[in-house]
């Protein structure tokens, strides 16, 4: 196979999720890419260069300046040119990359960077992302059309595939990260502890009104499980949207010295997550690490993503709906609520998310 290099366009801002997508994706196509370039922030490019990839700092003052210019003169943000420049794949690697936003412009200046992107990439690739919410069938149009113009679209859930299965280019693979790196990670014998997995709703406009209730259902689950005598952990997966402010709320809450939170600062995090004896997990990647590591979990479903996936993998599953927090009680969701007959074929199913960018037969 022919050594080339790759752009990779996600969301890499120190959140779990998206970096075991990374990590997964560069452990699956190293003998691919001889370089890898990805979007990120001046003040992660330590991190990610640990991972051994060329971290393009969107935030920082060279990058700012050059942007500026190009995108005065009406062309294409100065990450989605490096296809071009380094003769490179374009790889679209993320869960909710194509969401639309409230906002036109943003939307047009993301299909727009993209369309540039793809068009003048050696190849284009979406892997591992579900297509939605959208509203306006231009969007929808849009992303047609890009899809169309890709080598290959695979997407998580059959909700998205479904939407534009017409495509021949288009298909669907469980989640990335079931396809698993991380058996080093797994633990034979449970710890005593339980993992609540937490957001900040006060960063989500649409679910601001129900902040208070689900912070205080959080912690009345926490000690509920503080009375059985068990360990409670508020897990931030993603310091930089606001876990870790969501977390300590909930900790005042408790009103309990032995609440503890453990804050995604490194792989070490998995460690804690995998030993954990029941996880309530918020985060959609806290529920799929359940299923990976057979963890019994309570998914609270905060967005449309984590519902498709769970129906889409043929599990079956009691859920709470952070819109309809008082439709339910801390004893039906502590003692009934779950995850069940998860199909043990779902970790090759995965691992079909990259058949195509690794060109298997």
């Amino acid at each position: 196979m022919k050594k080339k290099k790759a752009v990779v366009w996600g969301y890499f801002a120190k959140n779990l999720g998206d970096d075991l997508m990374l990590k997964a994706f560069l452990n699956a196509t190293k003998d691919k890419y001889t370089k890898v370039y990805i979007n990120s922030y001046k003040e992660y490019r330590d991190y990610y260069s640990e991972l051994g990839v060329v971290v393009v700092s969107v935030n920082s003052f060279f990058y700012r300046v050059i942007n500026k210019i190009i995108t005065g003169l009406h062309k294409p943000q100065l990450f989605y040119h490096y296809p071009m420049i380094h003769k490179a794949d374009f790889i679209m690697l993320g869960g909710s990359l194509f969401a639309e936003s409230d906002n036109y412009d943003i939307n047009q200046n993301q299909f727009v960077n993209l369309s540039n992107a793809v068009n003048k990439s050696s190849d284009a690739y979406v892997i591992g992302s579900n297509f939605g919410p959208y509203k306006n069938n231009e969007f929808l149009h849009n992303y047609d059309s890009l899809f169309e113009r890709c080598k290959d679209v695979c997407f998580r859930d059959k909700q998205s595939y479904n939407i534009f299965s017409n495509n021949d280019n288009v298909r669907y693979a469980p989640d990335i990260i079931l396809s698993g790196i991380w058996d080093e990670t797994k633990h034979r014998q449970k710890s005593n502890s339980v993992i609540i997995s937490v957001i900040d709703l006060d960063r989500r406009k649409d679910l601001q009104f129900a902040k208070k209730e689900y912070e205080t259902m959080m912690a009345d689950i926490a000690k509920a499980h503080l009375r059985w005598g068990e360990q409670v952990l508020l897990a931030a997966y993603c310091e930089f949207e606001g876990d870790v402010e969501a977390c300590v709320r909930i900790k005042r809450l408790c009103g309990e010295d032995n609440v503890e939170i453990i804050i995604y600062n490194d792989w070490n995090f998995l460690n804690l997550f995998s030993s954990a004896k029941k996880i309530y997990g918020t985060r959609f990647h806290s529920v799929i690490l359940s299923m990976y590591y057979n963890i019994p979990c309570v998914p609270f479903i905060y967005t449309q993503k984590t519902y498709d996936a769970l129906v889409s993998y043929g599990a079956s599953f009691d859920c709470v709906n952070i819109r309809n927090l008082s439709d339910y009680s801390i004893t039906e969701i502590t003692e009934n609520y779950g995850i069940s007959n998860v199909d043990l074929y779902l970790k090759s199913l995965a691992e079909k998310q990259f058949d195509e960018v690794i060109d298997v037969d």
